[in-house]
């Protein structure tokens, strides 16, 4: 039986949103019902959380990062510093505003090797630092600072040929 080895380029897109910021939770305890104690007055306020990452635990302590659009971040900020944070203990929470979501998005691209390394060297050769990234079985995101969006964007359809 002959393997047939698929050499199209998967990535369909390149697509970016704005606007957003990111707040983090740094040294919150890593026990059941933290993210739920954070994230339920959020979105009682109808402020959309975005990307989460939660870092791996280290003596049972954790950092949790989210995005969150830049006109809700004072309110979201008041949010967790007032309600949700009350009965956890946490060193201290850090903020910023002015970030974008940049993604590449295509169908298979997680089952296939390179398309992340691919992606994260093309921001590295612009000299763009990832804060975040997020992935799902069609698109790998990014956070980077808002004004890098453009030569991002340029980097990225030159290294995946989508001008072509």
């Amino acid at each position: 039986m002959n393997k047939i080895t698929e050499n199209r380029n998967k990535v369909t897109g390149v697509t970016y949103e704005g606007n957003s910021s990111k707040i983090t939770l740094n040294n919150i305890p890593d026990k059941p019902g933290i993210a739920a104690k954070v994230f339920k007055p959020l979105s009682e306020a109808g402020i959309n959380v975005d990307v989460i990452v939660q870092n791996i635990s280290r003596n049972h302590k954790t950092d949790l990062t989210f995005t969150v659009n830049n006109e809700d971040l004072t309110h979201a900020l008041n949010i967790v510093q007032n309600k949700s944070i009350k009965n956890i203990n946490y060193e201290n929470i850090t903020s910023g505003s002015n970030y974008a979501k940049i993604s590449i998005i295509g169908t298979g691209i997680q089952n296939s090797p390179g398309y992340a390394a691919k992606f994260f060297e093309a921001l590295f050769e612009s000299k763009v630092n990832i804060e975040m990234i997020t992935t799902s079985d069609i698109r790998i995101t990014c956070i980077i600072k808002a004004d890098e969006v453009e030569k991002s964007l340029i980097a990225l359809h030159d290294i995946f040929e989508l001008d072509k």
